[in-house]
């Protein structure tokens, strides 16, 4: 793996995951693509690694259990801290990463960081130009399929996402919000989806669901 590699992986179009085995010096190499769009997990061992790009599919094999703390940051923050998931021991792999497995080591390698700097004043409208074009790139490809499902939790991130979407004219989307009834978060929600005339499905926390919340931890 060299600099014209890593290069070629800054410029694949898409979503993407490699996991490349190399025989001869008996390692394996895990990839993931520059701009999050797919996960990868991975869990190891002792005696061996797992990888996918479902969690659960792990968890399952490994007999992993549920990760208390990283459910209370999911809830704090809206996501795990540390490349954490919902089950011990089972990892995310960073955006733009190389794991490289050995049977004596485990390395990640960072190999594209995007670059900031301050730019004079009218490069910015192109610069817009050009983030809008990618967003809306990134979510065409993740909304291909003929029934896609996408949660919408009020907030500023999936806001943006919902405003892409109806940019796209995606009439193939059913929208779901999880959450307490009439939260700031959920009345955000569910105007947003009946302006915009997406297919709307509300779960909200009752106070059974409540009751039971500190037995689950």
């Amino acid at each position: 793996f060299q600099k014209n590699t890593y290069d070629f992986l800054t410029n694949c179009e898409g979503s993407f995951v490699f996991a490349i085995y190399d025989k001869k010096n008996n390692e394996l190499h895990l990839i993931t693509e520059p701009f999050g769009n797919l996960a990868l997990h991975y869990y190891r061992n002792d005696r061996t690694i797992l990888f996918s790009i479902n969690s659960k599919q792990i968890a399952d094999e490994a007999g992993a259990v549920v990760n208390e703390q990283a459910i209370l940051e999911y809830l704090a923050f809206g996501y795990a801290l540390s490349g954490k998931t919902l089950y011990k021991g089972i990892h995310r792999l960073p955006v733009a990463s190389h794991l490289r497995f050995s049977a004596n080591d485990l390395s990640i390698k960072r190999y594209f960081t995007p670059s900031f700097r301050l730019l004079p004043k009218g490069e910015y409208p192109e610069i817009l130009r050009s983030i809008k074009e990618l967003l809306l790139q990134n979510i065409e490809i993740c909304s291909r399929e003929e029934h896609v499902r996408s949660g919408l939790s009020g907030g500023f991130d999936s806001r943006i996402n919902l405003a892409a979407l109806a940019h796209l004219g995606r009439t193939n989307v059913e929208l779901f919000t999880l959450g307490l009834p009439e939260s700031g978060d959920m009345i955000i929600a569910k105007r947003l989806s009946a302006v915009l005339g997406f297919r709307h499905t509300v779960f909200e926390f009752d106070d059974e669901f409540i009751s039971k919340l500190h037995n689950f931890w």
